[in-house]
């Protein structure tokens, strides 16, 4: 639904719709309304598939930040610090994207890339086939390091279009400002 909202506010100016969306990025800013913010900087609302709600919030602040305002910069450094936390810069030094940095995850929840079957899911081996730039869910609570890299841990390994998406839109929008686009 925000998503819809940035458009309209993007499109139509209109105030009510600008203060409903603005009011929403300020509490993924500030840490209010229901997203609490770790130490290490991540927004988080839900154990389940916690980097999917940081990575969509991340690329619509991009977008609201280029097309419409940007107050003192905040969105666009939320988006930027949300695709830093991801990719690594984070209390773990881990990225969270598989096949990206040193300390990436080695088994997603998914069943084509572990190469196992029921068998050897809990195995605690590295999956055969790797899925190279898929968003993992990441910490289950409000807390950097409640994150294992747990094939059977489904809510903190599942990977799915959702938790890419954004990922994909915030990342475009770091790079164009790393660029000095």
């Amino acid at each position: 639904s925000y998503g819809a909202a940035v458009l309209l506010a993007e499109d139509t100016g209109n105030a009510k719709i600008r203060g409903d969306v603005e009011g929403w990025l300020n509490s993924w800013v500030n840490g209010s309304n229901g997203v609490q913010i770790t130490s290490g900087g991540l927004r988080f609302i839900s154990q389940w598939g916690s980097l999917r709600y940081a990575a969509n919030t991340a690329m619509l602040a991009g977008v609201y930040a280029d097309s419409v305002t940007d107050p003192n910069g905040a969105y666009s450094q939320l988006a930027t610090d949300t695709i830093d936390y991801i990719l690594g810069d984070n209390p773990r030094n881990s990225s969270y994207l598989v096949g990206y940095g040193d300390n990436s995850p080695q088994q997603p929840h998914h069943r084509a890339a572990s190469g196992v079957g029921w068998d050897g899911f809990r195995n605690g081996l590295p999956n055969e086939n790797i899925l190279y730039g898929a968003l993992v869910g990441g910490p289950s609570q409000a807390n950097d390091f409640a994150y294992a890299d747990v094939r059977s841990d489904y809510i903190a390994n599942e990977v799915a279009i959702d938790y890419n998406s954004g990922f994909t839109g915030a990342l475009a929008f770091a790079a164009q400002r790393s660029a000095g686009f």
